[in-house]
């Protein structure tokens, strides 16, 4: 990616168990011009196209991977930058495994499919 990635807009996917759930965009915290500085500026549900998905779920898939022993976590937050020279668009910036801001104030369905997730997960039940 051309330029200074730190002004790069960004998409967060959220995954719940081996699906992903939601995802959003916001913009970068650190803008061209501008000492102002945000947690999470301008977030914004997206639809992320099934070439996104894939890469969301493949990335996913590779942190799973590199895990040693131990449940892994129900939920991941996978965080990319935007890239349109990239397929899918974007690039894999970092993975959130412990307390991700799921964002489930601009997706207003997706607490419920949480909770009902994590009752499953204490029972015992698969995914």
């Amino acid at each position: 990616m051309a330029g200074d990635d730190r002004h790069a807009p960004r998409v967060r996917g959220v995954t719940l168990s081996d699906e992903v759930s939601h995802a959003i965009t916001k913009a970068a915290i650190l803008r061209p011009g501008s000492d102002q500085r945000a947690f999470h500026p301008d977030p914004r549900p997206v639809t992320l196209t099934a070439a996104q998905i894939g890469a969301v779920q493949r990335a996913h898939r590779a942190f799973l991977a590199l895990r040693e022993g131990g449940a892994p976590p129900y939920s991941v937050r996978l965080d990319f930058l935007v890239d349109p020279a990239s397929d899918p668009g974007f690039l894999l910036l970092e993975v959130e495994a412990v307390a991700p801001v799921k964002f489930f104030a601009l997706h207003p369905d997706r607490p419920a499919v949480f909770a009902r997730a994590v009752v499953r997960l204490i029972e015992g039940q698969a995914f």
